[in-house]
Parts: C-alpha cells; sequence; structure tokens
C-alpha cells in the first residue's frame, strides 16, 4: 500500500496566533494512522504576493510565477489530501488564507480536504466560506468539519499535545477528530486511485 500525503494548512500569519498548535494536534492524529504521513505546511513562511494577476490561474497556462508561490504550489500539489486549518475572522477567513488559495490552480484538484476551525463558536461561519472556496478549486470539501469550541491556548500545547484533563473526558474533540481523519484517509486513498 502507497503512502498518502496530507498535508496540514496553518490557515494565519499572526504573532499571536494559536492555530499551529491545533494544525499541529491534527497531524499528531492523521499520522498514527498505517501509511499515511501529515506534513504542516505554515502561510506565515511562504511571504506570498497579494494575487493581481491578470488571468484566473485556472485559465492562465502560460502563468509565470515568482518563487514563493512556486513553492507553496509545488507543496500542495505532493499533497494527496488537505486539511485546512482556519480561525474565523470577522465571520469569515483571515485574508492570508485566502489570498493563498486564490493562488492555487490544480494542486488540490479532485483532492479531500477537511476543514478544520476554531474560534468563538467553533469557526463555524469561516467552515461556510471555506466550502465555497473549496468548490471553486475543485476540491473535495468532506461533509464533516472539525470545529474546535475549546479554548486552543489552553487545551493544547505548542508541541500539538491535547491537555490530560481534556483526554480525559469521556466526550471531547479526542473522539470527535477520529471519524473525521480516518474519512480524510479514505477519500484520500479512493480518489488519489482514481485520479491513477
Amino acid at each position: 500500500m502507497n503512502t498518502i500525503n496530507i498535508a496540514v494548512i496553518i490557515g494565519s500569519n499572526r504573532k499571536t496566533r494559536v492555530t499551529p498548535r491545533l494544525a499541529k494536534w491534527i497531524a499528531k492524529q492523521i499520522e498514527e494512522i498505517t501509511d499515511v504521513k501529515a506534513e504542516i505546511i505554515d502561510l506565515a513562511e511562504y511571504n506570498l504576493p497579494l494575487f493581481d494577476e491578470e488571468l484566473p490561474p485556472q485559465a492562465n497556462p502560460e502563468r509565470q510565477l515568482g518563487e514563493n508561490t512556486k513553492r507553496w504550489l509545488e507543496d500542495l500539489g505532493r499533497a494527496d489530501g488537505f486539511v485546512v486549518v482556519s480561525p474565523e475572522y470577522n465571520r469569515s477567513i483571515p485574508g492570508v488564507l485566502k489570498n493563498a488559495l486564490d493562488l492555487v490552480d490544480y494542486q488540490m484538484r479532485r483532492k479531500p480536504v477537511l476543514l478544520a476551525s476554531h474560534g468563538s463558536t467553533g469557526g463555524t461561519q469561516a467552515v461556510v466560506v471555506l466550502r465555497s472556496v473549496i468548490g471553486g478549486l475543485k476540491a473535495v470539501s468532506l461533509p464533516d468539519p472539525l470545529t474546535y469550541t475549546g479554548r486552543v491556548a489552553e487545551d493544547i500545547d505548542e508541541q500539538g499535545n491535547l491537555a490530560d484533563r481534556i483526554t480525559s473526558q469521556e466526550k471531547g474533540p479526542h473522539k470527535a477528530i477520529v471519524p473525521r481523519v480516518e474519512e480524510l484517509v479514505w477519500y484520500s486513498r479512493a480518489l488519489c486511485n482514481a485520479r491513477q
């Protein structure tokens, strides 16, 4: 069985962000599955330009890419599936995440995307926005998002470890994530086989 590669995208670049903690925790859960590898992709490390191309990326076969954009797209292209981890800003997603996704042409096409969010209501409105954007990229948005309703900064440490007081509970995010990650891997394998 071939190894499935999942890119876990950190969709915020604020200095005070807690999104990396949630992303690292999700990546750890993914890597507990046999023959699956998770790679963290942090938008703060790319310094992407604001999208100002004359044509939409999917309609521009003569596209000229800068080095940062090229690296971003190559990193996406290696993945068989994705987790987009986003905070909710003003009932939407961060501008840096929308801009990064606007730069994508076919790297996410026919690949599954698990939406993961956090915020005052679990980031549910960010998920609504992301579903629309992901559809425009011709990717497959999975039915059940992971909406983290707790306080990420208090519940997850900087290495992506969930606090013992959370894992000792009968219900909680550590239970909700399992079926979502399993579904992502199932879709990743199925769509990878179909693309081949």
